[in-house]
């Protein structure tokens, strides 16, 4: 299971994740992705259709491979239902799927992801179960006060991009430091800068369309005037 708030990092280690297990494989045959935000909704046909799709999946030996991953984003919202007439969906998804994690068929893979930040947020009994079945359950937060200066830096040169601490240091100071604006803003210099030696004014020049630019302007003003 890889969750957290910094979705760049819980994307890219799904797919290293599914890559590593289906390595030599065809994923159009071994690869199935559901939604348990889509799989838990209540009006219409759309939800039940989805559970029974992934039902049917979890019971299937895979076709033409000797491997299946299963993909399950939003895995914080499968819980289990306080009672069982509430929610029919809800306890067909949860009962399935705690069943299926205690005693997973040898040929079945999961990968759940979420954008929840805490343990909490996860159902106890399947987040148990996952951790006693010797599951890798892996967390990329960001809080408020982080600074990804080395992601950043080791980001720019694999996208040819020089940066020196000051110019990382003033690329999170406008962007933020959440992982996906920053790797958009980096691939948007490299475009103009891939190679050259980046300053702090090539920075500010390339980015002043970024939605917190205007915000960055205005600190940097009045902290001139102190």
């Amino acid at each position: 299971m890889i969750h957290g708030n910094q979705l760049l990092l819980v994307e890219e280690t799904a797919n290293t994740l599914i890559d590593q297990r289906l390595e030599g494989r065809e994923q159009e045959w071994s690869l199935e992705r559901f939604n348990a935000q889509e799989m838990l909704k209540t009006i219409g046909e759309s939800g039940k259709n989805s559970i029974d799709d992934l039902l049917i999946s979890c019971e299937t030996l895979p076709m033409l491979t000797d491997r299946k991953v299963i993909r399950i984003d939003n895995f914080e919202l499968i819980k289990k239902a306080a009672n069982k007439s509430d929610n029919s969906q809800a306890v067909r998804l949860f009962e399935a799927l705690e069943n299926i994690i205690k005693n997973p068929p040898e040929s079945l893979w999961f990968v759940f992801t979420s954008p929840a930040m805490r343990e909490q947020d996860f159902s106890k009994p399947l987040y148990r179960s996952i951790k006693q079945g010797g599951g890798r359950i892996q967390k990329f937060v960001a809080y408020d006060n982080s600074t990804p200066y080395n992601w950043v830096i080791q980001r720019g040169e694999q996208k040819g991009l020089p940066l020196t601490a000051d110019v990382a240091r003033l690329l999170i100071n406008i962007v933020g430091n959440d992982l996906t604006d920053l790797d958009h803003e980096l691939e948007k210099l490299s475009l103009y800068l891939s190679g050259k030696t980046v300053s702090e004014e090539m920075i500010k020049e390339h980015i002043r369309g970024h939605k917190h630019f205007s915000v960055f302007r205005m600190t940097e003003a009045l902290s001139r005037k102190e």
